[in-house]
């Protein structure tokens, strides 16, 4: 959703707190890194999420 329609589907402290963290949470690209130093990550973000919920499933931190 766009911002203006998912902000009307939470509580205005909820919004508040999701747009600071939007705010102060850079994306930032491994373009450079890859260039330069011919940095190879091993895991793509996605990949990395998963094991690591994976991890917090399989050690009882979370259930799904």
């Amino acid at each position: 959703l766009p911002w203006d329609e998912w902000q009307k589907t939470v509580s205005e402290e909820e919004a508040y707190y999701t747009w600071d963290h939007i705010a102060h949470s850079p994306n930032c690209s491994i373009s450079k890194a890859q260039r330069l130093l011919d940095y190879r990550p091993h895991y793509n973000s996605l990949e990395a999420v998963y094991e690591s919920v994976s991890w917090l499933m399989k050690n009882g931190a979370i259930r799904i």
